[in-house]
């Protein structure tokens, strides 16, 4: 195992800031956002991962996005952190490499308003086509969905729900 997280090391050493390992089966990678379609390309068609998903969290000065990429073979996973700075929240999608990475880059544009640039067809997937723009239910520096009611109120206040609901 330690021979392939040595490979993996050298490999994405050019694109990369930090690199931890975790425990025998967990590698955090930090990239900068410039770089993350080079580390993509780097995981997924020069190493052979598989991508497995991304996460997005929202902090008090960017949206941190994991993409984990799993070398199924070693029983590892390998994720890329990256940090897009508020308030601009635009990155380049790694879809051009990973077309897989599709749909959860959507859901992270709906949730957290990152803006993917290069994306195939940022459709709505989880919130109604009528849903406000710029709310992004789990962003916490928005007043309108810092909790459950502030949402619905915000919703009645747009006209999308009723007094009643």
């Amino acid at each position: 195992m330690t021979g392939y997280i040595d490979t993996v090391k050298t490999a994405l050493a050019p694109v990369t800031t930090s690199f931890a390992v975790k425990n025998a089966r967990r590698v955090y990678v930090s990239v900068p956002p410039e770089k993350v379609v080079d580390a993509a390309r780097i995981m997924f068609k020069d190493l052979g991962a598989r991508f497995a998903v991304a996460t997005g969290v929202d902090t008090p000065s960017a949206v941190e996005i994991l993409y984990h990429f799993s070398p199924d073979a070693q029983n590892l996973l390998v994720s890329l952190r990256v940090l897009v700075p508020k308030p601009e929240l635009t990155i380049d999608s790694i879809t051009p490499v990973v077309l897989g990475a599709a749909w959860i880059e959507t859901e992270i544009h709906e949730m957290l308003g990152v803006t993917f640039r290069n994306h195939p067809g940022p459709a709505r997937l989880l919130l109604s086509d009528d849903w406000p723009a710029g709310l992004h239910p789990l962003r916490r520096d928005n007043e309108d969905t810092k909790s459950a009611a502030a949402i619905r109120e915000r919703l009645r206040r747009d006209g999308l729900l009723t007094a009643q609901d």
